[in-house]
């Protein structure tokens, strides 16, 4: 701080260079022409320091050896918020808080008393300091002492530490949430150098892996991977895309997975280039490779299913081309396999399956798979495997299924297999032509009596109709996706009001070239093929939209529309119905489903609870065919269905076979008893007609009422 000589006074000096209230060093008689030269130039030179201290960029303060104020420069008052005029004369304490000023009194006094190094910034300490408002403030102080003639001046040079302690402060605070952040994540995080060493490791990453901290610093990252070259540089790792996924070793041997992200640390320690973080992800991807599992594996048997055993199969094939060694596929289905489930239930049924399939496994070698279709379907594919092999398989495994106690000691049941064997590339190159021709072959041994294998054979009979089959299939399929069918309505006739009051739905195929092909070319195709649930699911549809446009026209009818005993057994048909009649807002009742009577004894209890279903919905229900099967009285008793319709067969000679005259009186007769109406199919003339009134039945249907056409009679149209 600047010197304050006794009798003289250093003011304040503005930034032009005048001096303000700088005095001489006492009222002294004139001198000689030297020693007023001697006192010129030293007011000369304390005049340019006193300058100098005014224009610097940083607050400076000069005191006395009394430690009072004598200069006081610009930045001084923009730091300390006093005027000159407000410090000047006055102690440094001012500019102190008291706990700071006794301290650096005694401070300046000790530096005081050391060897003069004139204006050399000997001391710098940090204290603190006070503002004109009260407010305290960090500063650093950097004292020089100076000589001046006899006398000791102190100048202090001070910097307002407030904005630098603040970015100190929030740096530190910044790195102490970095550290707990890095100490309490939940992942693993670690600090690499630039060559990928392992700095420094948080708690997460050490449980992740089974390391203490120190026996993982300076490891190189490599170290941890669970196979060479797995990891990436991680440089490399902050390029965009998405995270890899690297497999670690645990220190026990474990494999553990982790998803890595990486960013480079720049401006941080001098060592410290990267910080990577690992999440553990190995139950996710235990996760994935069960379901990538389940997704091939059949959940019941735990043999490969359908879509596996596909790309096994077509693996195969191209492996058979490439190597010249032919293979084999064999198509398995076991014989009389409903029967089991019927008499035992289906928890029987499926024990049944899981021990086939060990049998299967046993029959086969590494590199050959074994697959559960679907149901009671099985399926190898040999691999390597010529005729010989395929036959030599083929007999083994029909003897021990054949052997077998399948069901458990308390009810064991005897089992035998049909099996289809065809061979590749011999019997054809693609997954599709193999599977039609297997399932030919097997179709030949479930013909020939069962508990057989057949080879393929292309000119076979049974391939033959086998392809002819296949081909229908394919018209089917097709003919759903471009929807080719069409409804056509038959007209019945309500005998009492005589008018037609309702039509059956019956279904016609348009073919190629536009002509139209009856069902009972294509139907049996659809329920071997397993079509016939998406047909029947197709019929329900388009009757139902034909019966809202009706009602939207103003015209009422109903409509009887045929199920088949497979989608009779469909657990979601009645939820489909509902939804198909709600939509369209539809009257139930004017929806009649027929079932056959050969439908219902497939399963009279399913039967029982659909009909159930849907006469509680408000649909009626129709069985047909009645007569056609064996216990026609039974179901008379047991279902409860609304209508029964009398098979053709005892309706085609009614005015001339008495037998036939008899049986259909008698079963009017009862269904009136019942509470059931009638109707009479096959009326094809006027003498027939004559007689089923005569008989009391209710409905009557045939070519004399009117043949199958694309649009509805009027209803109430009398008959003609």
């Amino acid at each position: 701080m600047v010197p304050y000589a006794p009798g003289r006074s250093v003011g304040n000096v503005k930034s032009n260079g005048s001096t303000r209230g700088v005095t001489s060093m006492g009222n002294q008689p004139s001198r000689s022409d030297g020693a007023a030269d001697v006192q010129r130039a030293l007011a000369r030179s304390e005049a340019r320091l006193a300058g100098m201290l005014e224009i610097t960029p940083a607050a400076t303060v000069a005191v006395d050896a009394d430690q009072r104020i004598v200069l006081f420069n610009d930045m001084a008052e923009q730091v300390f918020g006093y005027t000159r005029e407000e410090v000047l004369g006055r102690p440094l304490d001012v500019l102190l808080p008291p706990e700071t000023a006794a301290r650096h009194r005694q401070h300046v006094t000790r530096f005081g008393l050391g060897p003069v190094r004139q204006r050399r910034m000997a001391e710098r300490q940090e204290l603190t300091a006070r503002r004109k408002s009260g407010e305290l403030f960090p500063a650093q102080i950097a004292i020089a002492r100076v000589a001046m003639d006899d006398e000791t001046l102190f100048l202090a040079v001070v910097q307002d530490l407030t904005e630098r302690k603040e970015t100190e402060r929030r740096l530190k605070e910044s790195e102490e949430r970095f550290r707990l952040a890095f100490e309490h994540a939940p992942i693993g995080v670690a600090l690499l150098d630039a060559g990928g060493a392992i700095l420094e490791v948080n708690r997460a990453l050490c449980a992740m892996l089974g390391y203490a901290p120190a026996e993982l610093a300076g490891r190189p990252l490599t170290d941890l991977a669970a196979h060479p070259g797995a990891f990436p540089d991680p440089a490399h790792l902050q390029s965009a895309g998405p995270a890899p996924e690297v497999a670690l070793r645990h220190r026990d041997g474990r494999t553990i997975w982790a998803q890595l992200s990486c960013a480079a640390l720049n401006g941080w320690q001098s060592d410290t280039a990267f910080i990577l973080q690992l999440q553990d992800i190995t139950d996710r991807k235990r996760y994935e490779e069960e379901l990538v599992r389940l997704a091939m594996v059949d959940s019941l048997t735990d043999l490969a299913n359908r879509r596996r055993f596909q790309q096994e199969l077509e693996e195969a094939v191209t492996e058979a081309e490439r190597t010249g060694r032919s293979g084999a596929l064999v198509f398995i289905d076991l014989d009389m396999f409903k029967h089991i489930n019927d008499t035992l239930g289906h928890p029987a049924g499926d024990e049944v399956l899981r021990q086939v399939a060990t049998i299967l496994r046993s029959a086969i070698r590494p590199g050959d798979t074994a697959a559960r279709l679907g149901g009671d379907e099985f399926a190898l594919v040999l691999r390597n495997a010529d005729g010989a092999r395929a036959a030599q398989v083929a007999d083994r495994l029909l003897t021990a299924i054949r052997r077998a106690r399948f069901g458990g000691a308390e009810a064991p049941v005897s089992l035998t297999a049909s099996m289809g064997v065809v061979l590749f590339p011999e019997h054809g190159r693609s997954v599709r032509e193999l599977m039609n021709r297997a399932d030919m072959a097997l179709l030949e041994a479930k013909e020939g009596g069962r508990d057989s294998w057949a080879p393929f054979t292309p000119e076979g009979r049974w391939q033959r109709e086998m392809q002819a089959q296949l081909l229908w299939r394919q018209r089917i399929s097709r003919a759903l996706e471009e929807d080719r069918f069409v409804l056509h309505y038959q007209p019945i006739l309500d005998l009492r009001r005589n008018a037609v009051t309702r039509h059956e739905a019956l279904l016609r195929m348009v073919g190629d070239g536009g002509e139209l092909i009856f069902p009972g070319e294509f139907m049996a195709v659809a329920e071997r093929f397993d079509l016939i649930q998406q047909v029947d699911r197709w019929v329900l549809e388009r009757a139902v939209r034909e019966l809202a446009e009706l009602q939207r026209a103003g015209r009422r009818t109903v409509l009887e529309v045929n199920l088949s005993g497979r989608t009779l057994m469909d657990p979601v048909l009645p939820a489909v119905i509902r939804r198909g009649l709600t939509l369209r807002d539809v009257d139930p009742a004017s929806l009649v489903l027929e079932i056959t009577e050969t439908a219902a004894i497939s399963d009279v209890d399913q039967a029982e609870r659909f009909i159930g279903e849907m006469k509680a919905l408000g649909c009626r229900l129709a069985l047909d065919d009645v007569g056609a099967g064996f216990a026609s009285l039974y179901f008379l008793k047991r279902l409860p269905v609304d209508y029964i319709k009398i098979d053709g067969a005892f309706i085609r000679n009614l005015p001339h076979d008495t037998a036939d005259q008899h049986l259909v009186r008698a079963l009017a007769s009862v269904c009136r008893e019942l509470g059931k109406q009638t109707v009479a199919e096959f009326v094809d003339s006027p003498k027939t007609l004559q007689v089923v009134r005569e008989y009391g039945i209710d409905y009557a249907q045939g070519y004399l009422i009117g043949r199958p056409g694309p649009g509805v009679y009027n209803t109430e149209e009398p008959c003609p």
